[in-house]
């Protein structure tokens, strides 16, 4: 009988914490969602909004979008991220096609990899540091020089998933004579006329390999409180205020060591705003025929609008001529008036370089990249942007 009065005291009491029991369960469950869910990048979670419709059918998979961002510092330590998005239409024949591999030898280092899978449901699979595949798992692999490989394929696809990955490598370029070559972003270096800039976020103004000159003594201040003598330096010297479409080199206002180039689009005082890609000044549509777009518009969502806003005094508004490839003042700002350093103005010499030119920073690379470039002076020369005047 005491046991049996006990077990129904015990009943009593499960069945009056039940319902709690029962929400806190809930709770433990539901907040794993919530933290995968957070855990979607702002880039993957727009590639998913994407609707492709009946594009890429009878394929194993369709790349959604793929992304580069390249910085460098002064003293030449880049970061390079790259992402990419791809929808899954057949799990099993798209295998190849969902590895994040990152390769670093003596000079880069990959310091972060991973992915991510969104399946049909909305449910979300991020890869952990179990995921990860060193060099130890390529043993068919032929390793040349001190070359490693840090590889995950991304638990969690299946067929509809969309899988994006991230591969985030550092390491330091070479920064000596008067120009540098690299490929995204790329500051330029300080208090120098002759650069090499090749950045993907101003394509195909700017391409990878062309060698430039830049104008420092263009924007200089003259004495306007004297109006006799401001108007004999106007006169004498080739000096102007900034002018819209002028490609202009700058300190970038979030990091005032590195210099950037851009395409200056808004002037002070006027009101700037972009709708669908188009961009208006004080409420009149601009003409922009340099500019490009290669992704399609939803993809760049953040990009593709841009609230009014009124440009302040002595202030630009900057962006590249790549329009969905390009890090500029609709995400960092305007740039002040006093950190502009100059004009780009011309290409003086153009050189087709390999892509990955940048990464290739031993002794041995650069003397390999000396003669590369006397061997190949006249068929990897592009003679056709040789003096090109930069507009």
């Amino acid at each position: 009988m005491t046991r049996k009065l006990w077990f129904l005291r015990g009943s009593r009491v499960f069945a009056a914490a039940g319902p709690v029991l029962g929400l806190l369960l809930a709770v433990c469950l539901a907040k794993p969602l919530a933290v995968q869910a957070a855990a979607v990048p702002d880039w993957l979670a727009a590639a998913n909004r994407l609707d492709l419709g009946h594009f890429g059918d009878g394929s194993a998979a369709v790349i959604v979008g793929q992304w580069r961002d390249f910085s460098v510092d002064a003293t030449g330590k880049f970061t390079l991220t790259e992402r990419c998005a791809i929808r899954v239409l057949n799990r099993k024949s798209a295998e190849r096609y969902l590895d994040a591999v990152g390769w670093e030898n003596n000079a880069t280092k990959v310091t972060s990899i991973q992915t991510w899978a969104i399946n049909s449901a909305g449910h979300v699979t991020q890869s952990g540091k179990n995921d990860l595949i060193t060099q130890a798992g390529f043993a068919e692999y032929e390793m040349f020089s001190d070359d490693r490989v840090k590889m995950i394929k991304a638990p969690g696809a299946e067929d509809g998933s969309l899988v994006g990955y991230e591969v985030v490598t550092q390491g330091r370029i070479p920064i000596n004579g008067e120009s540098f070559s690299l490929e995204q972003e790329i500051p330029i270096r300080l208090g120098e006329l002759r650069l090499s800039v090749p950045s993907g976020s101003m394509q195909p103004t700017l391409l990878i390999g062309d060698y430039i000159m830049v104008n420092k003594f263009v924007y200089a201040p003259v004495l306007d409180g004297v109006p006799l003598i401001g108007r004999l330096e106007r006169a004498l010297f080739p000096i102007r205020e900034v002018r819209r479409g002028d490609i202009v080199v700058f300190k970038f206002p979030e990091e005032p060591e590195k210099d950037y180039i851009k395409r200056v689009i808004g002037l002070p005082g006027e009101t700037i705003e972009i709708r669908a890609r188009q961009v208006y000044i004080d409420g009149q549509p601009l003409p922009e025929p340099y500019k490009v777009h290669r992704n399609p518009r939803g993809l760049n969502w953040e990009q593709d609008d841009y609230p009014p806003t009124k440009v302040p005094e002595r202030s630009l508004f900057c962006m590249g001529d790549n329009r969905d490839n390009s890090r500029d003042s609709r995400s960092w700002g305007f740039v002040p008036r006093e950190y502009l350093k100059g004009r780009a103005f011309m290409i003086w010499w153009s050189y087709d370089e390999d892509r990955d030119a940048y990464l290739k920073t031993s002794a041995l690379d650069r003397i390999k990249a000396i003669f590369s470039k006397l061997g190949h002076f006249l068929t990897k020369s592009r003679w056709e942007r040789t003096f090109h005047i930069i507009r």
